[in-house]
């Protein structure tokens, strides 16, 4: 809804305090694939979800994947 590099600021700081949560990147994410009013950038959903899968104690690792996945299959 406009407010890209807001929401860019706020997910960055979550994720910067909990890069261990899965869920603050999924979060992150679905803002650029998921959403209905929000614009496609599968591109940096997947950057997103691999910054998470780069950590070695991600929590919710599954979700992540599954989400990745989801970000595949709407770019084909």
């Amino acid at each position: 809804m406009g407010q890209t590099a807001i929401s860019e600021a706020i997910f960055s700081a979550l994720v910067a305090q909990l890069p261990h949560k899965g869920w603050g990147y999924i979060g992150w994410a679905d803002h650029y694939y998921l959403m209905d009013n929000s614009p496609k950038d599968y591109a940096r959903a997947e950057a997103i979800l691999r910054q998470a899968l780069a950590q070695p104690d991600l929590e919710d690792r599954e979700y992540v994947l599954e989400r990745l996945q989801k970000v595949y299959e709407g770019v084909v």
